[in-house]
């Protein structure tokens, strides 16, 4: 099973800086292939048809969301266009701030997630992703520093909103 997804989503897997680890400081190599089977073994694959929401703005998610295939673009409430996204691509709202009750999370999503194309998503919920982050604390890291960036993206747009 491994072998056959690994070989399907060839591409998604070989540009993720997800699975790269660091070799020497500059350089990136590859993950093994144990580590990819770890992963592997963690997700649940779902297809999303063209304009179905992944997340919307105001949700609460602990999610993490991998694409495989196809293209997810990031909307934020001003309808301004934040990011796209495509194989390889990965998004959550995992800041790591410690605070995750529903009522202060500050996790929750500023912008919507919309699919552009038929698209292919590994999907990890909050308790298998809690064991990729013991297992490879590289990854936790990885997570949360883009998933930071990300954040401040969509900060941008929420404030156009709200100065409009």
């Amino acid at each position: 099973m491994y072998d056959a997804i690994k070989e399907r989503y060839r591409e998604a897997f070989d540009s993720a800086i997800l699975f790269k680890s660091a070799k020497k400081e500059g350089e990136l190599q590859s993950v093994d292939n144990a580590t990819l089977n770890s992963f592997i073994e963690m997700i649940q694959i779902r297809t999303y048809m063209p304009h179905d929401f992944l997340i919307k703005a105001g949700t609460h998610d602990e999610n993490l969301y991998f694409i495989l295939d196809g293209e997810v673009t990031m909307i934020g409430l001003n309808n301004g266009i934040i990011a796209i996204m495509s194989a390889g691509s990965h998004f959550s709202t995992d800041l790591g701030t410690g605070d995750n009750s529903r009522e202060n999370y500050f996790g929750k999503a500023i912008a919507h997630l919309v699919c552009q194309s038929i698209t292919t998503i590994a999907y990890i919920d909050k308790e298998a992703l809690k064991l990729m982050y013991e297992a490879f604390p590289f990854w936790k890291a990885v997570v949360r520093k883009l998933n930071t960036h990300t954040l401040q993206l969509g900060k941008v747009a929420l404030y156009q909103y709200i100065a409009k």
